[in-house]
């Protein structure tokens, strides 16, 4: 079986051990470190060329979270959309 990318992804971002890393531990760590990953994705947008305003910014963060789907509970896209708005904010 194929390794899950989403994995990989959260163990770079989070700083975690990638090796043995489960979606239930991916889970909880996405949920407790959810403005870590809002930062994260933030600083992904701002040096992505095809990010070219707040909208697109925007576009940006909902598609990294629908990437990473099931990983991330509601209550931590709320947190990450909240965190990621802020920094927009501040980005102008």
């Amino acid at each position: 079986m194929a390794a899950d990318v989403r994995l990989i992804q959260v163990a770079r971002i989070l700083g975690l051990r990638p090796l043995g890393l489960t979606r239930d531990a991916a889970r909880d760590a996405i949920a407790m470190r959810a403005p870590e990953m809002a930062l994260a994705f933030f600083l992904e947008a701002a040096d992505s060329d095809d990010v070219t305003g707040a909208a697109s910014a925007l576009d940006y963060l909902e598609g990294r979270i629908d990437f990473f789907g099931d990983l991330i509970t509601p209550a931590a896209v709320a947190v990450m959309q909240t965190a990621f708005r802020e920094k927009l904010r501040s980005w102008g």
